[in-house]
């Protein structure tokens, strides 16, 4: 019978090796999945801002067109149907064309060619679309200035943000447009998007808006 004979000293060694590998496989577990010194941080959550603001800013918006035969007829409305409140925009362009939008804030409407007896026209298809309006965000502005934090409570915001609006390819429209400065250090998150925005008088802009969020 053949007698084997381990080394001791080796064998020693042997199992140092492998509780020096164990120890360090358990450390990276640690590290890895049970990280004690690791601090969760929660993601500015620029989304969320970004439609708290804008549902502020927006308003439904009905939107209607008409088309007469001729520049000698006109068309009309049923407030039935589509509200007194109104505005009409007629089309440089093509004169026959007139395009109506529906709210209260236009208040009640008037028909630029009432007083032509002839009505032979066609209405397009009735649409609504969220869009922002510009004395909404005047009024933000203002209790943006005037009163941050009780605006921003009011909001239901944890995060600090400001907003500005420029022309496509162009400068800043300051009316809109408010400015506030994060502490140094602190990371700003940006957004930037385009979006309409219709006035009283409906008088509509394409513009861009920039949304910071820290």
């Amino acid at each position: 019978m053949i007698e084997i004979k381990f080394n001791k000293k080796g064998q020693g060694h042997i199992e140092m090796i492998l509780s020096f590998v164990i120890f360090v496989g358990f450390l990276i577990f640690i590290f890895m999945f049970l990280n004690p010194f690791s601090s969760k941080t929660e993601p500015v959550p620029v989304e969320r801002v970004q439609k708290i603001v804008v549902n502020v800013m927006s308003l439904e918006i009905g939107r209607l067109s008409a088309i007469t035969d001729s520049t000698s007829d006109c068309y009309s409305l049923d407030a039935v149907n589509y509200g007194d409140d109104f505005v009409e925009i007629q089309n440089v362009n093509n004169p026959k064309k007139y395009d109506i939008y529906f709210n209260e804030i236009f208040g009640p409407g008037v028909i630029s060619c009432s007083t032509v007896p002839n009505l032979n026209y066609t209405l397009g298809m009735y649409s609504k679309e969220n869009m922002i309006i510009h004395e909404n965000v005047e009024d933000l502005k203002t209790d943006y200035e005037s009163g941050y934090s009780s605006l921003k409570s009011s909001l239901g915001l944890r995060n600090d943000f400001s907003f500005s609006f420029r022309v496509i390819g162009g400068n800043v429209v300051e009316e809109l447009s408010v400015d506030k400065n994060p502490s140094a250090g602190v990371n700003v998150y940006a957004k930037e998007f385009p979006v309409k925005v219709i006035d009283s008088k409906g008088e509509i802009r394409g513009l861009i808006m920039n949304l910071r969020v820290w």
